[in-house]
């Protein structure tokens, strides 16, 4: 019996998956944020997931995307960083806030301090790519696309 379900086979026999993810963002609200900042998002919940499979993929759309090695390889320590500007630093904050959701987190100062930064529809955009790439994480990890 096989272990692992591909990528490929999931996109073809369920492709519903790949849609109503997809579906998650707004394109009209996605297009306001930086491409560079939606792959930092993508890359840090996926380093805080362990999915290999996405950091991976995330590592190489963000470098086409010109994104620096440097700036990449320094997204898993970003707070003590001064490579990451104010927006940046408090969209990452939000992604571990939401990735990792522990109690002793202060959600609603996260909340606030992401929302003065973005803004509500931005605040939302950001949620929406988080939430998409942890499902993301969580599909990868549970079918095995870190052993193909």
């Amino acid at each position: 019996m096989n272990s692992a379900i591909t990528p490929n086979e999931l996109y073809q026999r369920y492709p519903n998956i790949v849609t109503s993810l997809a579906n998650l963002i707004n394109d009209e609200a996605l297009q306001k944020l930086p491409s560079t900042l939606t792959h930092l998002i993508r890359l840090r919940a996926s380093q805080l997931n362990n999915c290999k499979f996405c950091q991976a993929m995330h590592i190489e759309e963000a470098l086409k995307a010109g994104e620096s090695q440097e700036r990449v390889d320094a997204v898993s320590t970003w707070l003590d960083s001064t490579l990451f500007n104010k927006q940046e630093q408090q969209a990452l904050a939000w992604t571990e806030t939401l990735t990792l959701l522990h109690a002793e987190t202060d959600v609603t100062l996260q909340f606030n301090n992401t929302l003065s930064v973005f803004g509500e529809q931005n605040l939302v955009a950001l949620t929406s790519i988080i939430l998409q790439i942890n499902s993301w994480n969580r599909i990868a990890m549970g079918l095995g696309f870190n052993n193909n």
